[in-house]
């Protein structure tokens, strides 16, 4: 029976794991959780609940629009630094698939957003202890983020198929992540109000926009 080893995501893994930067966001992740847990002890104790949840609201849309744009600087650049370096055909002369090759190269370059988000669940559990949220919210704000993070570090992968240079493959990731977060939204509103389209259209456009608005972070636009 053949399985995934995935020795493409093992070397990048290894790479990642000697890199100064892998250790600075550590560092860096760390302390933004340490100051935010500060922030949330402050709040309760001048607010109370009600003010505990806004914050909670906050850090759950913010973590969703972090993950959002977290593609342009994970992967982004997977594919198209092999083109560069010339390697890209190497890869396709072992006995690797193409789905194993970009299932790898999504799965090494992806997982410090994974870690990152996994790391803001003990903040967001604070909630629990002083109140005001239940365990299935906190686990709805995590499990959302990790879907816009899968969202886009896939698009950020497909366009490094495309392009060879990073700028121009970060670029193109931000168009189509905007495109998804602002245009469809605009697009569903100019359906409705202005251009009177059937509602199947109308539905059919607004499930495919990101909206980080939602009640519990992000979801799709209903």
């Amino acid at each position: 029976m053949h399985t995934l080893a995935l020795p493409i995501a093992r070397r990048e893994l290894l790479v990642l794991s000697r890199a100064s930067t892998t250790w600075r966001s550590r560092l860096g992740t760390s302390a933004l959780l340490f100051v935010f847990g500060i922030l949330v002890a402050v709040v309760y104790h001048y607010a109370g609940q009600f003010g505990l949840r806004q914050v909670m609201h906050f850090l759950g849309v913010g973590l969703s629009l972090m993950c959002l744009f977290a593609g342009v600087s994970l992967t982004a650049d997977a594919i198209a630094e092999e083109k560069r370096g010339g390697t890209i055909g190497l890869l396709f002369l072992t006995n690797l698939s193409p789905f194993e090759i970009v299932l790898g190269k999504l799965v090494a370059h992806a997982v410090v957003g994974f870690y990152t988000v996994l790391c803001a669940l003990p903040l967001l559990s604070i909630s629990m202890i002083f109140g005001g949220m239940r365990l299935t919210d906190v686990f709805m704000y995590v499990g959302s983020a990790l879907n816009v993070l899968f969202f886009s570090a896939a698009v950020a992968l497909f366009a490094s198929s495309f392009c060879r240079d990073k700028k121009r493959a970060s670029t193109l990731v931000t168009l189509i992540v905007m495109f998804f977060w602002l245009g469809l939204p605009s697009m569903t509103l100019l359906l409705t109000h202005v251009l009177k389209a059937p509602q199947w259209l109308v539905d059919l456009v607004a499930r495919l926009g990101v909206n980080l608005s939602s009640s519990f972070g992000v979801g799709l636009a209903r």
